[in-house]
């Protein structure tokens, strides 16, 4: 039988291990996305040298990889943080010329 305070502490103790799965999973997808759009882009740069529009995307990748990367190793790994960051990454291609459907579409 547990107590109060026994029954409260393995809730919070499920409650982080819920928290972790979210952000593991969060930045997983991400970065799977970040890697199938670097693939994607870095073909496109090769076609089209000239074009500055694949070029800033290309760069918003690597800024967003980064970006990713000082998530994961954040001290702060609060849902709201990650969330944050992640606002960030999309914020980075929104900049770079990527539009509302472009961010839907790969999952931002």
């Amino acid at each position: 039988m547990f107590t109060p305070l026994e029954t409260a502490l393995e809730s919070m103790d499920t409650f982080d291990q819920l928290e972790q799965a979210y952000r593991s999973r969060a930045l997983s997808e991400n970065r799977a996305l970040l890697d199938q759009m670097e693939k994607i882009f870095s073909g496109l740069c090769n076609r089209f040298p000239l074009n500055e529009t694949f070029q800033r995307q290309s760069e918003a990748i690597g800024l967003a990889r980064q970006k990713l990367e000082a998530i994961t190793h954040a001290e702060d790994q609060s849902r709201a943080a990650v969330e944050a960051g992640l606002a960030e990454v999309a914020d980075l291609f929104h900049q770079a010329g990527a539009g509302y459907v472009d961010l839907k579409e790969w999952g931002f």
